[in-house]
């Protein structure tokens, strides 16, 4: 009789800092686009054939080049970690994530449009305050587009699409609406 013991709590730490990686933004550390859609498809799921309603807001800040410009990456990689976290803070629950450079997803459910309009209120305000990194203050704005299920889209990719195109039309209009 051979009795072996192996200890793997190295390897499920890793396997656990991979998992987390593959959904998670390196930055932010927020959920990212893959973990947004997969939050988005198992929401469609749950309010198919059923009266609930949600929103997909695409959140893009106004201002961030300028801001790399002036300061240099590092400054605006700072200001970027401190508008995720003011936006999950704003967000009270909703599902956040960075959707790409300076894009990010909110999922909201409640009653619409209401719901997503106040949403969108909060995180403006939040990020209406001005930012102080490395003893430098800025501001920068955001732009909001909305797509409600399922007035807008029944699927995860009609649904971003639509959010990404008001977002187009609200800047085309004017920035920061």
């Amino acid at each position: 009789l051979i009795k072996t013991h192996e200890d793997v709590t190295d390897q499920r730490q890793t396997e656990a800092r991979i998992a987390h990686m593959a959904y998670h933004d390196g930055l932010t550390d927020l959920p990212n686009r893959a973990a947004f859609l997969q939050a988005l498809t198992q929401m469609i799921e749950a309010c198919q054939n059923t009266v609930e309603q949600f929103a997909v807001l695409s959140v893009d800040l106004d201002g961030l080049k300028e801001i790399n410009d002036v300061f240099g990456h590092a400054v605006g990689d700072k200001l970027l970690i401190e508008v995720g976290r003011r936006i999950e803070n704003a967000a009270q629950g909703a599902v956040v994530s960075r959707i790409s450079g300076d894009e990010f997803g909110l999922i909201i459910d409640g009653p619409q449009p209401a719901s997503a309009l106040g949403l969108a209120d909060d995180v403006a305000r939040a990020l209406g305050e001005g930012f102080t990194i490395g003893g430098k203050t800025m501001r920068i704005g955001v732009t909001t587009g909305v797509a409600m299920f399922p007035d807008n889209g029944a699927d995860a990719a009609s649904l971003l699409a639509n959010a990404g195109a008001a977002l187009f039309r609200a800047k085309a209009k004017m920035r920061g609406s």
